[in-house]
């Protein structure tokens, strides 16, 4: 994803690594544990940045 990309070339300091991103469609096997994943990865960051379709937005 171009944004991720971005992101990760944005936000690193040359003497560290890049930041992590948590990307429900890269982190989370099937079967997964959607709500608890998502909880940890929320509790555990300082940013969120949200992405969703019209389709996304309007299914129930």
């Amino acid at each position: 994803m171009a944004v991720e990309n971005a992101l990760k070339k944005y936000a690193k300091p040359f003497w560290k690594p890049s930041i992590k991103l948590f990307r429900d469609e890269k982190e989370m096997p099937t079967g997964s544990n959607l709500g608890a994943s998502i909880n940890h990865a929320l509790e555990n960051s300082g940013y969120m940045i949200y992405f969703a379709s019209k389709e996304a937005a309007q299914s129930e």
